[in-house]
């Protein structure tokens, strides 16, 4: 089992900036499961913390393998930028098992 904790910033004027850090967690998840040989469909893996976003936040999004265009003017892009994450609303991300 592997367990992951955070405390992402807090301030949502700042969404690419959480989105920089949930991206680097996974990254170092991903680094681990590699050097330790695990495998990643058999190893459980959870991931906790703070996370101060929003479902519809870019760190859900990006937690979940869904597309984010984390450039300045991909940012301000109806279609695939934080305006369009957060236009969607009522939406479940995570899934309890």
């Amino acid at each position: 089992m592997l367990v992951a904790n955070t405390h992402l910033h807090w301030n949502p004027k700042f969404d690419y900036v959480k989105f920089g850090q949930s991206f680097w967690l996974l990254k170092c998840v991903a680094t681990f499961i590699k050097e330790n040989n695990l495998n990643v469909d058999s190893t459980p893996i959870i991931i906790c913390g703070d996370f101060n976003s929003k479902p519809s936040s870019s760190v859900f999004h990006c937690m979940n393998g869904r597309k984010y265009d984390a450039t300045i003017d991909g940012r301000n892009n109806d279609k695939t930028g934080i305006k369009a994450y957060r236009k969607k609303e009522g939406v479940s991300i995570l899934k309890v098992v």
